[in-house]
């Protein structure tokens, strides 16, 4: 990985075989995210008023974090207000999306013995100041329980999701519109 302060970046070779409890911990949160996903778009399904095979067919594999835009839009133009704050659940199902992306398609590196996920998006504080992952790679072990704390994260927003879909398809009942 680049190193921050040394004036050269140093690169470390990619890990092609994962022990297994990596490849473990991936799944569960792959897993866990592909339901968020199914509920997002299921929610704008909903607000278009289209059958789930109609909606799969207008909107293709979209990020959750997309999609998640498109429910609030949707939400504005149907003037449907929920309980559930839609503000502080986009938040929390992007975070869910960043971990999502950095596991499915970050790569995994040795870095002195030490197996670690390589980031490189977005920007990460050093003694230096702020560096762009972009150019300044950066790798971080997984703590202990990362994988399990992320998935329990992941299906506590999809549950919010859940509460969501179900204030809209009860409004949509009630709504003229």
């Amino acid at each position: 990985m680049d190193e921050p302060d040394s004036p050269k970046p140093r690169t470390y070779p990619i890990e092609i075989d994962l022990p297994l409890n990596i490849y473990k911990g991936i799944g569960k949160v792959l897993s866990a995210h592909a339901i968020l996903e199914q509920m997002v778009s299921e929610i704008v399904f909903e607000l278009m008023k289209v059958d789930y095979k109609a909606g799969r067919t207008a909107f293709p594999y979209r990020a959750a974090s997309t999609q998640f835009t498109l429910v609030r839009s949707l939400l504005r133009l149907r003037k449907l207000k929920p309980k559930v704050n839609v503000a502080d659940l986009e938040a929390q199902i992007k975070d869910c999306c960043t971990v999502r992306d950095q596991l499915a398609y970050g790569v995994w590196i040795r870095q002195r013995g030490e197996l670690k996920l390589r980031l490189t998006e977005g920007t990460y504080n050093t003694p230096q100041g702020k560096q762009f992952r972009a150019t300044m790679l950066e790798a971080r072990q997984p703590p202990e329980g990362y994988f399990d704390a992320n998935r329990e994260v992941i299906l506590v927003t999809a549950k919010l999701v859940q509460k969501l879909k179900k204030e809209v398809v009860a409004s949509l009942q009630t709504s003229p519109r």
